[in-house]
C-alpha cells in the first residue's frame, strides 16, 4: 500500500529475506519476491544456496551462464565453470554480493544505457539472532 500512495504505477521489486521462530523453538530461513505494481509477495525457496537479484540482471546472467561459439555454423560449448555456492563461507557471499554489483556497474559504464546502478552500496548480514552491517553508507539530512 505505501508504494501506491506515491504512485499508482510504480513497479518496483524488492526481495526480502529473514528467520521466523516456529513453535518448535527453531528459526526457519524465509525469502521472499515482492512485486508493488502487482502486490505479489512470491515466497523463495530457501532450501538449496545460490544467490538471487533483480533489476539489472543481464549483465551477471551473462557472466554467469553457459556460453556457446559458432564453428563452422556448430555451436561448440565453452568451458563453463560453475559458481559452487553449496560451499560458500558467510565471507564469500560477502564476496560474492560486492562482485555482482561491482561488474554490474563497471560494465554499465562503458555502456551506452541508461545509468541505473551505481552509488554506495550496502551490505546487512542477517543470522538468525542478530543482524550487522557489514558496509553502509551515511546518510545526511
Amino acid at each position: 500500500p505505501y508504494f501506491k500512495h506515491l504512485d499508482p504505477n510504480i513497479d518496483t521489486h524488492f526481495i526480502v529475506g529473514g528467520y521466523h521462530l516456529t513453535d518448535g523453538g527453531k528459526y526457519e530461513q524465509k525469502l521472499y519476491r515482492i512485486l508493488t505494481l502487482t502486490n505479489e509477495i512470491i515466497p523463495l525457496d530457501t532450501t538449496i544456496q545460490g544467490a538471487i537479484w533483480d533489476g539489472e540482471i543481464d549483465i551477471l546472467g551473462r557472466i554467469l551462464t553457459p556460453v556457446h561459439i559458432s564453428s563452422s555454423s556448430t555451436y561448440v560449448p565453452m568451458a563453463q565453470f560453475n559458481v559452487p555456492f553449496n560451499h560458500f563461507t558467510l565471507q564469500d557471499a560477502i564476496d560474492f554480493a560486492k562482485y555482482a554489483i561491482q561488474a554490474t556497474i563497471d560494465t554499465m559504464k562503458f555502456q551506452e544505457r541508461v545509468k541505473t546502478v551505481g552509488g554506495a552500496v550496502d551490505i546487512l548480514i542477517i543470522k538468525p539472532d542478530n543482524a550487522f552491517w557489514i558496509t553502509r553508507k551515511e546518510l545526511h539530512k
